[in-house]
């Protein structure tokens, strides 16, 4: 009996090693990030965002995502698109649509930025990319974040 009680209480544990990283914000290893969902004005920036979230700044944008929303406060991939217009240049449209010439502007981007080129909006990249001024035309990064 006791055998089988300690075996079980072995599972538990192992289980809550493996479960509870994941549903508690562990690695990214462990756990996908979730899709930027949201658009805030950080240091008087358009920045995409995960809300509601204790760790805003974890969430990516990727190929296949879509705003869904025509408040522009839920159209992160629209925000990310105009960043890389009017900071880059790049002759993308602004459609919400995270598509192959989105991803392959970003590629662009990063690689100048000096982040991985990998098509990925995540932490490395909005900290790395300029972003587009709220109501300017002026692009920054973001300092601190």
């Amino acid at each position: 009996m006791r055998t089988l009680i300690r075996a079980a209480v072995g599972v538990l544990v192992l289980a809550a090693g493996v479960v509870a990283p994941a549903a508690f914000g562990g690695s990214a290893a462990q756990a996908a990030p979730l899709p930027c969902n949201y658009v805030t004005n950080i240091q008087g920036l358009e920045i995409p965002i995960l809300y509601p979230s204790f760790q805003p700044h974890s969430c990516e944008i990727v190929r296949g995502q879509r705003d869904t929303s025509s408040d522009w406060h839920y159209r992160p991939v629209s925000v990310l698109q105009n960043a890389l217009v009017v900071c880059y240049n790049k002759q993308i449209a602004v459609d919400g649509d995270f598509g192959p010439r989105t991803e392959q502007a970003l590629r662009e981007v990063q690689a100048i930025s000096g982040t991985a080129a990998d098509g990925r909006y995540g932490p490395n990249t909005k900290r790395a990319i300029r972003h587009h001024q709220e109501g300017g035309e002026r692009c920054y990064k973001l300092v601190g974040i």
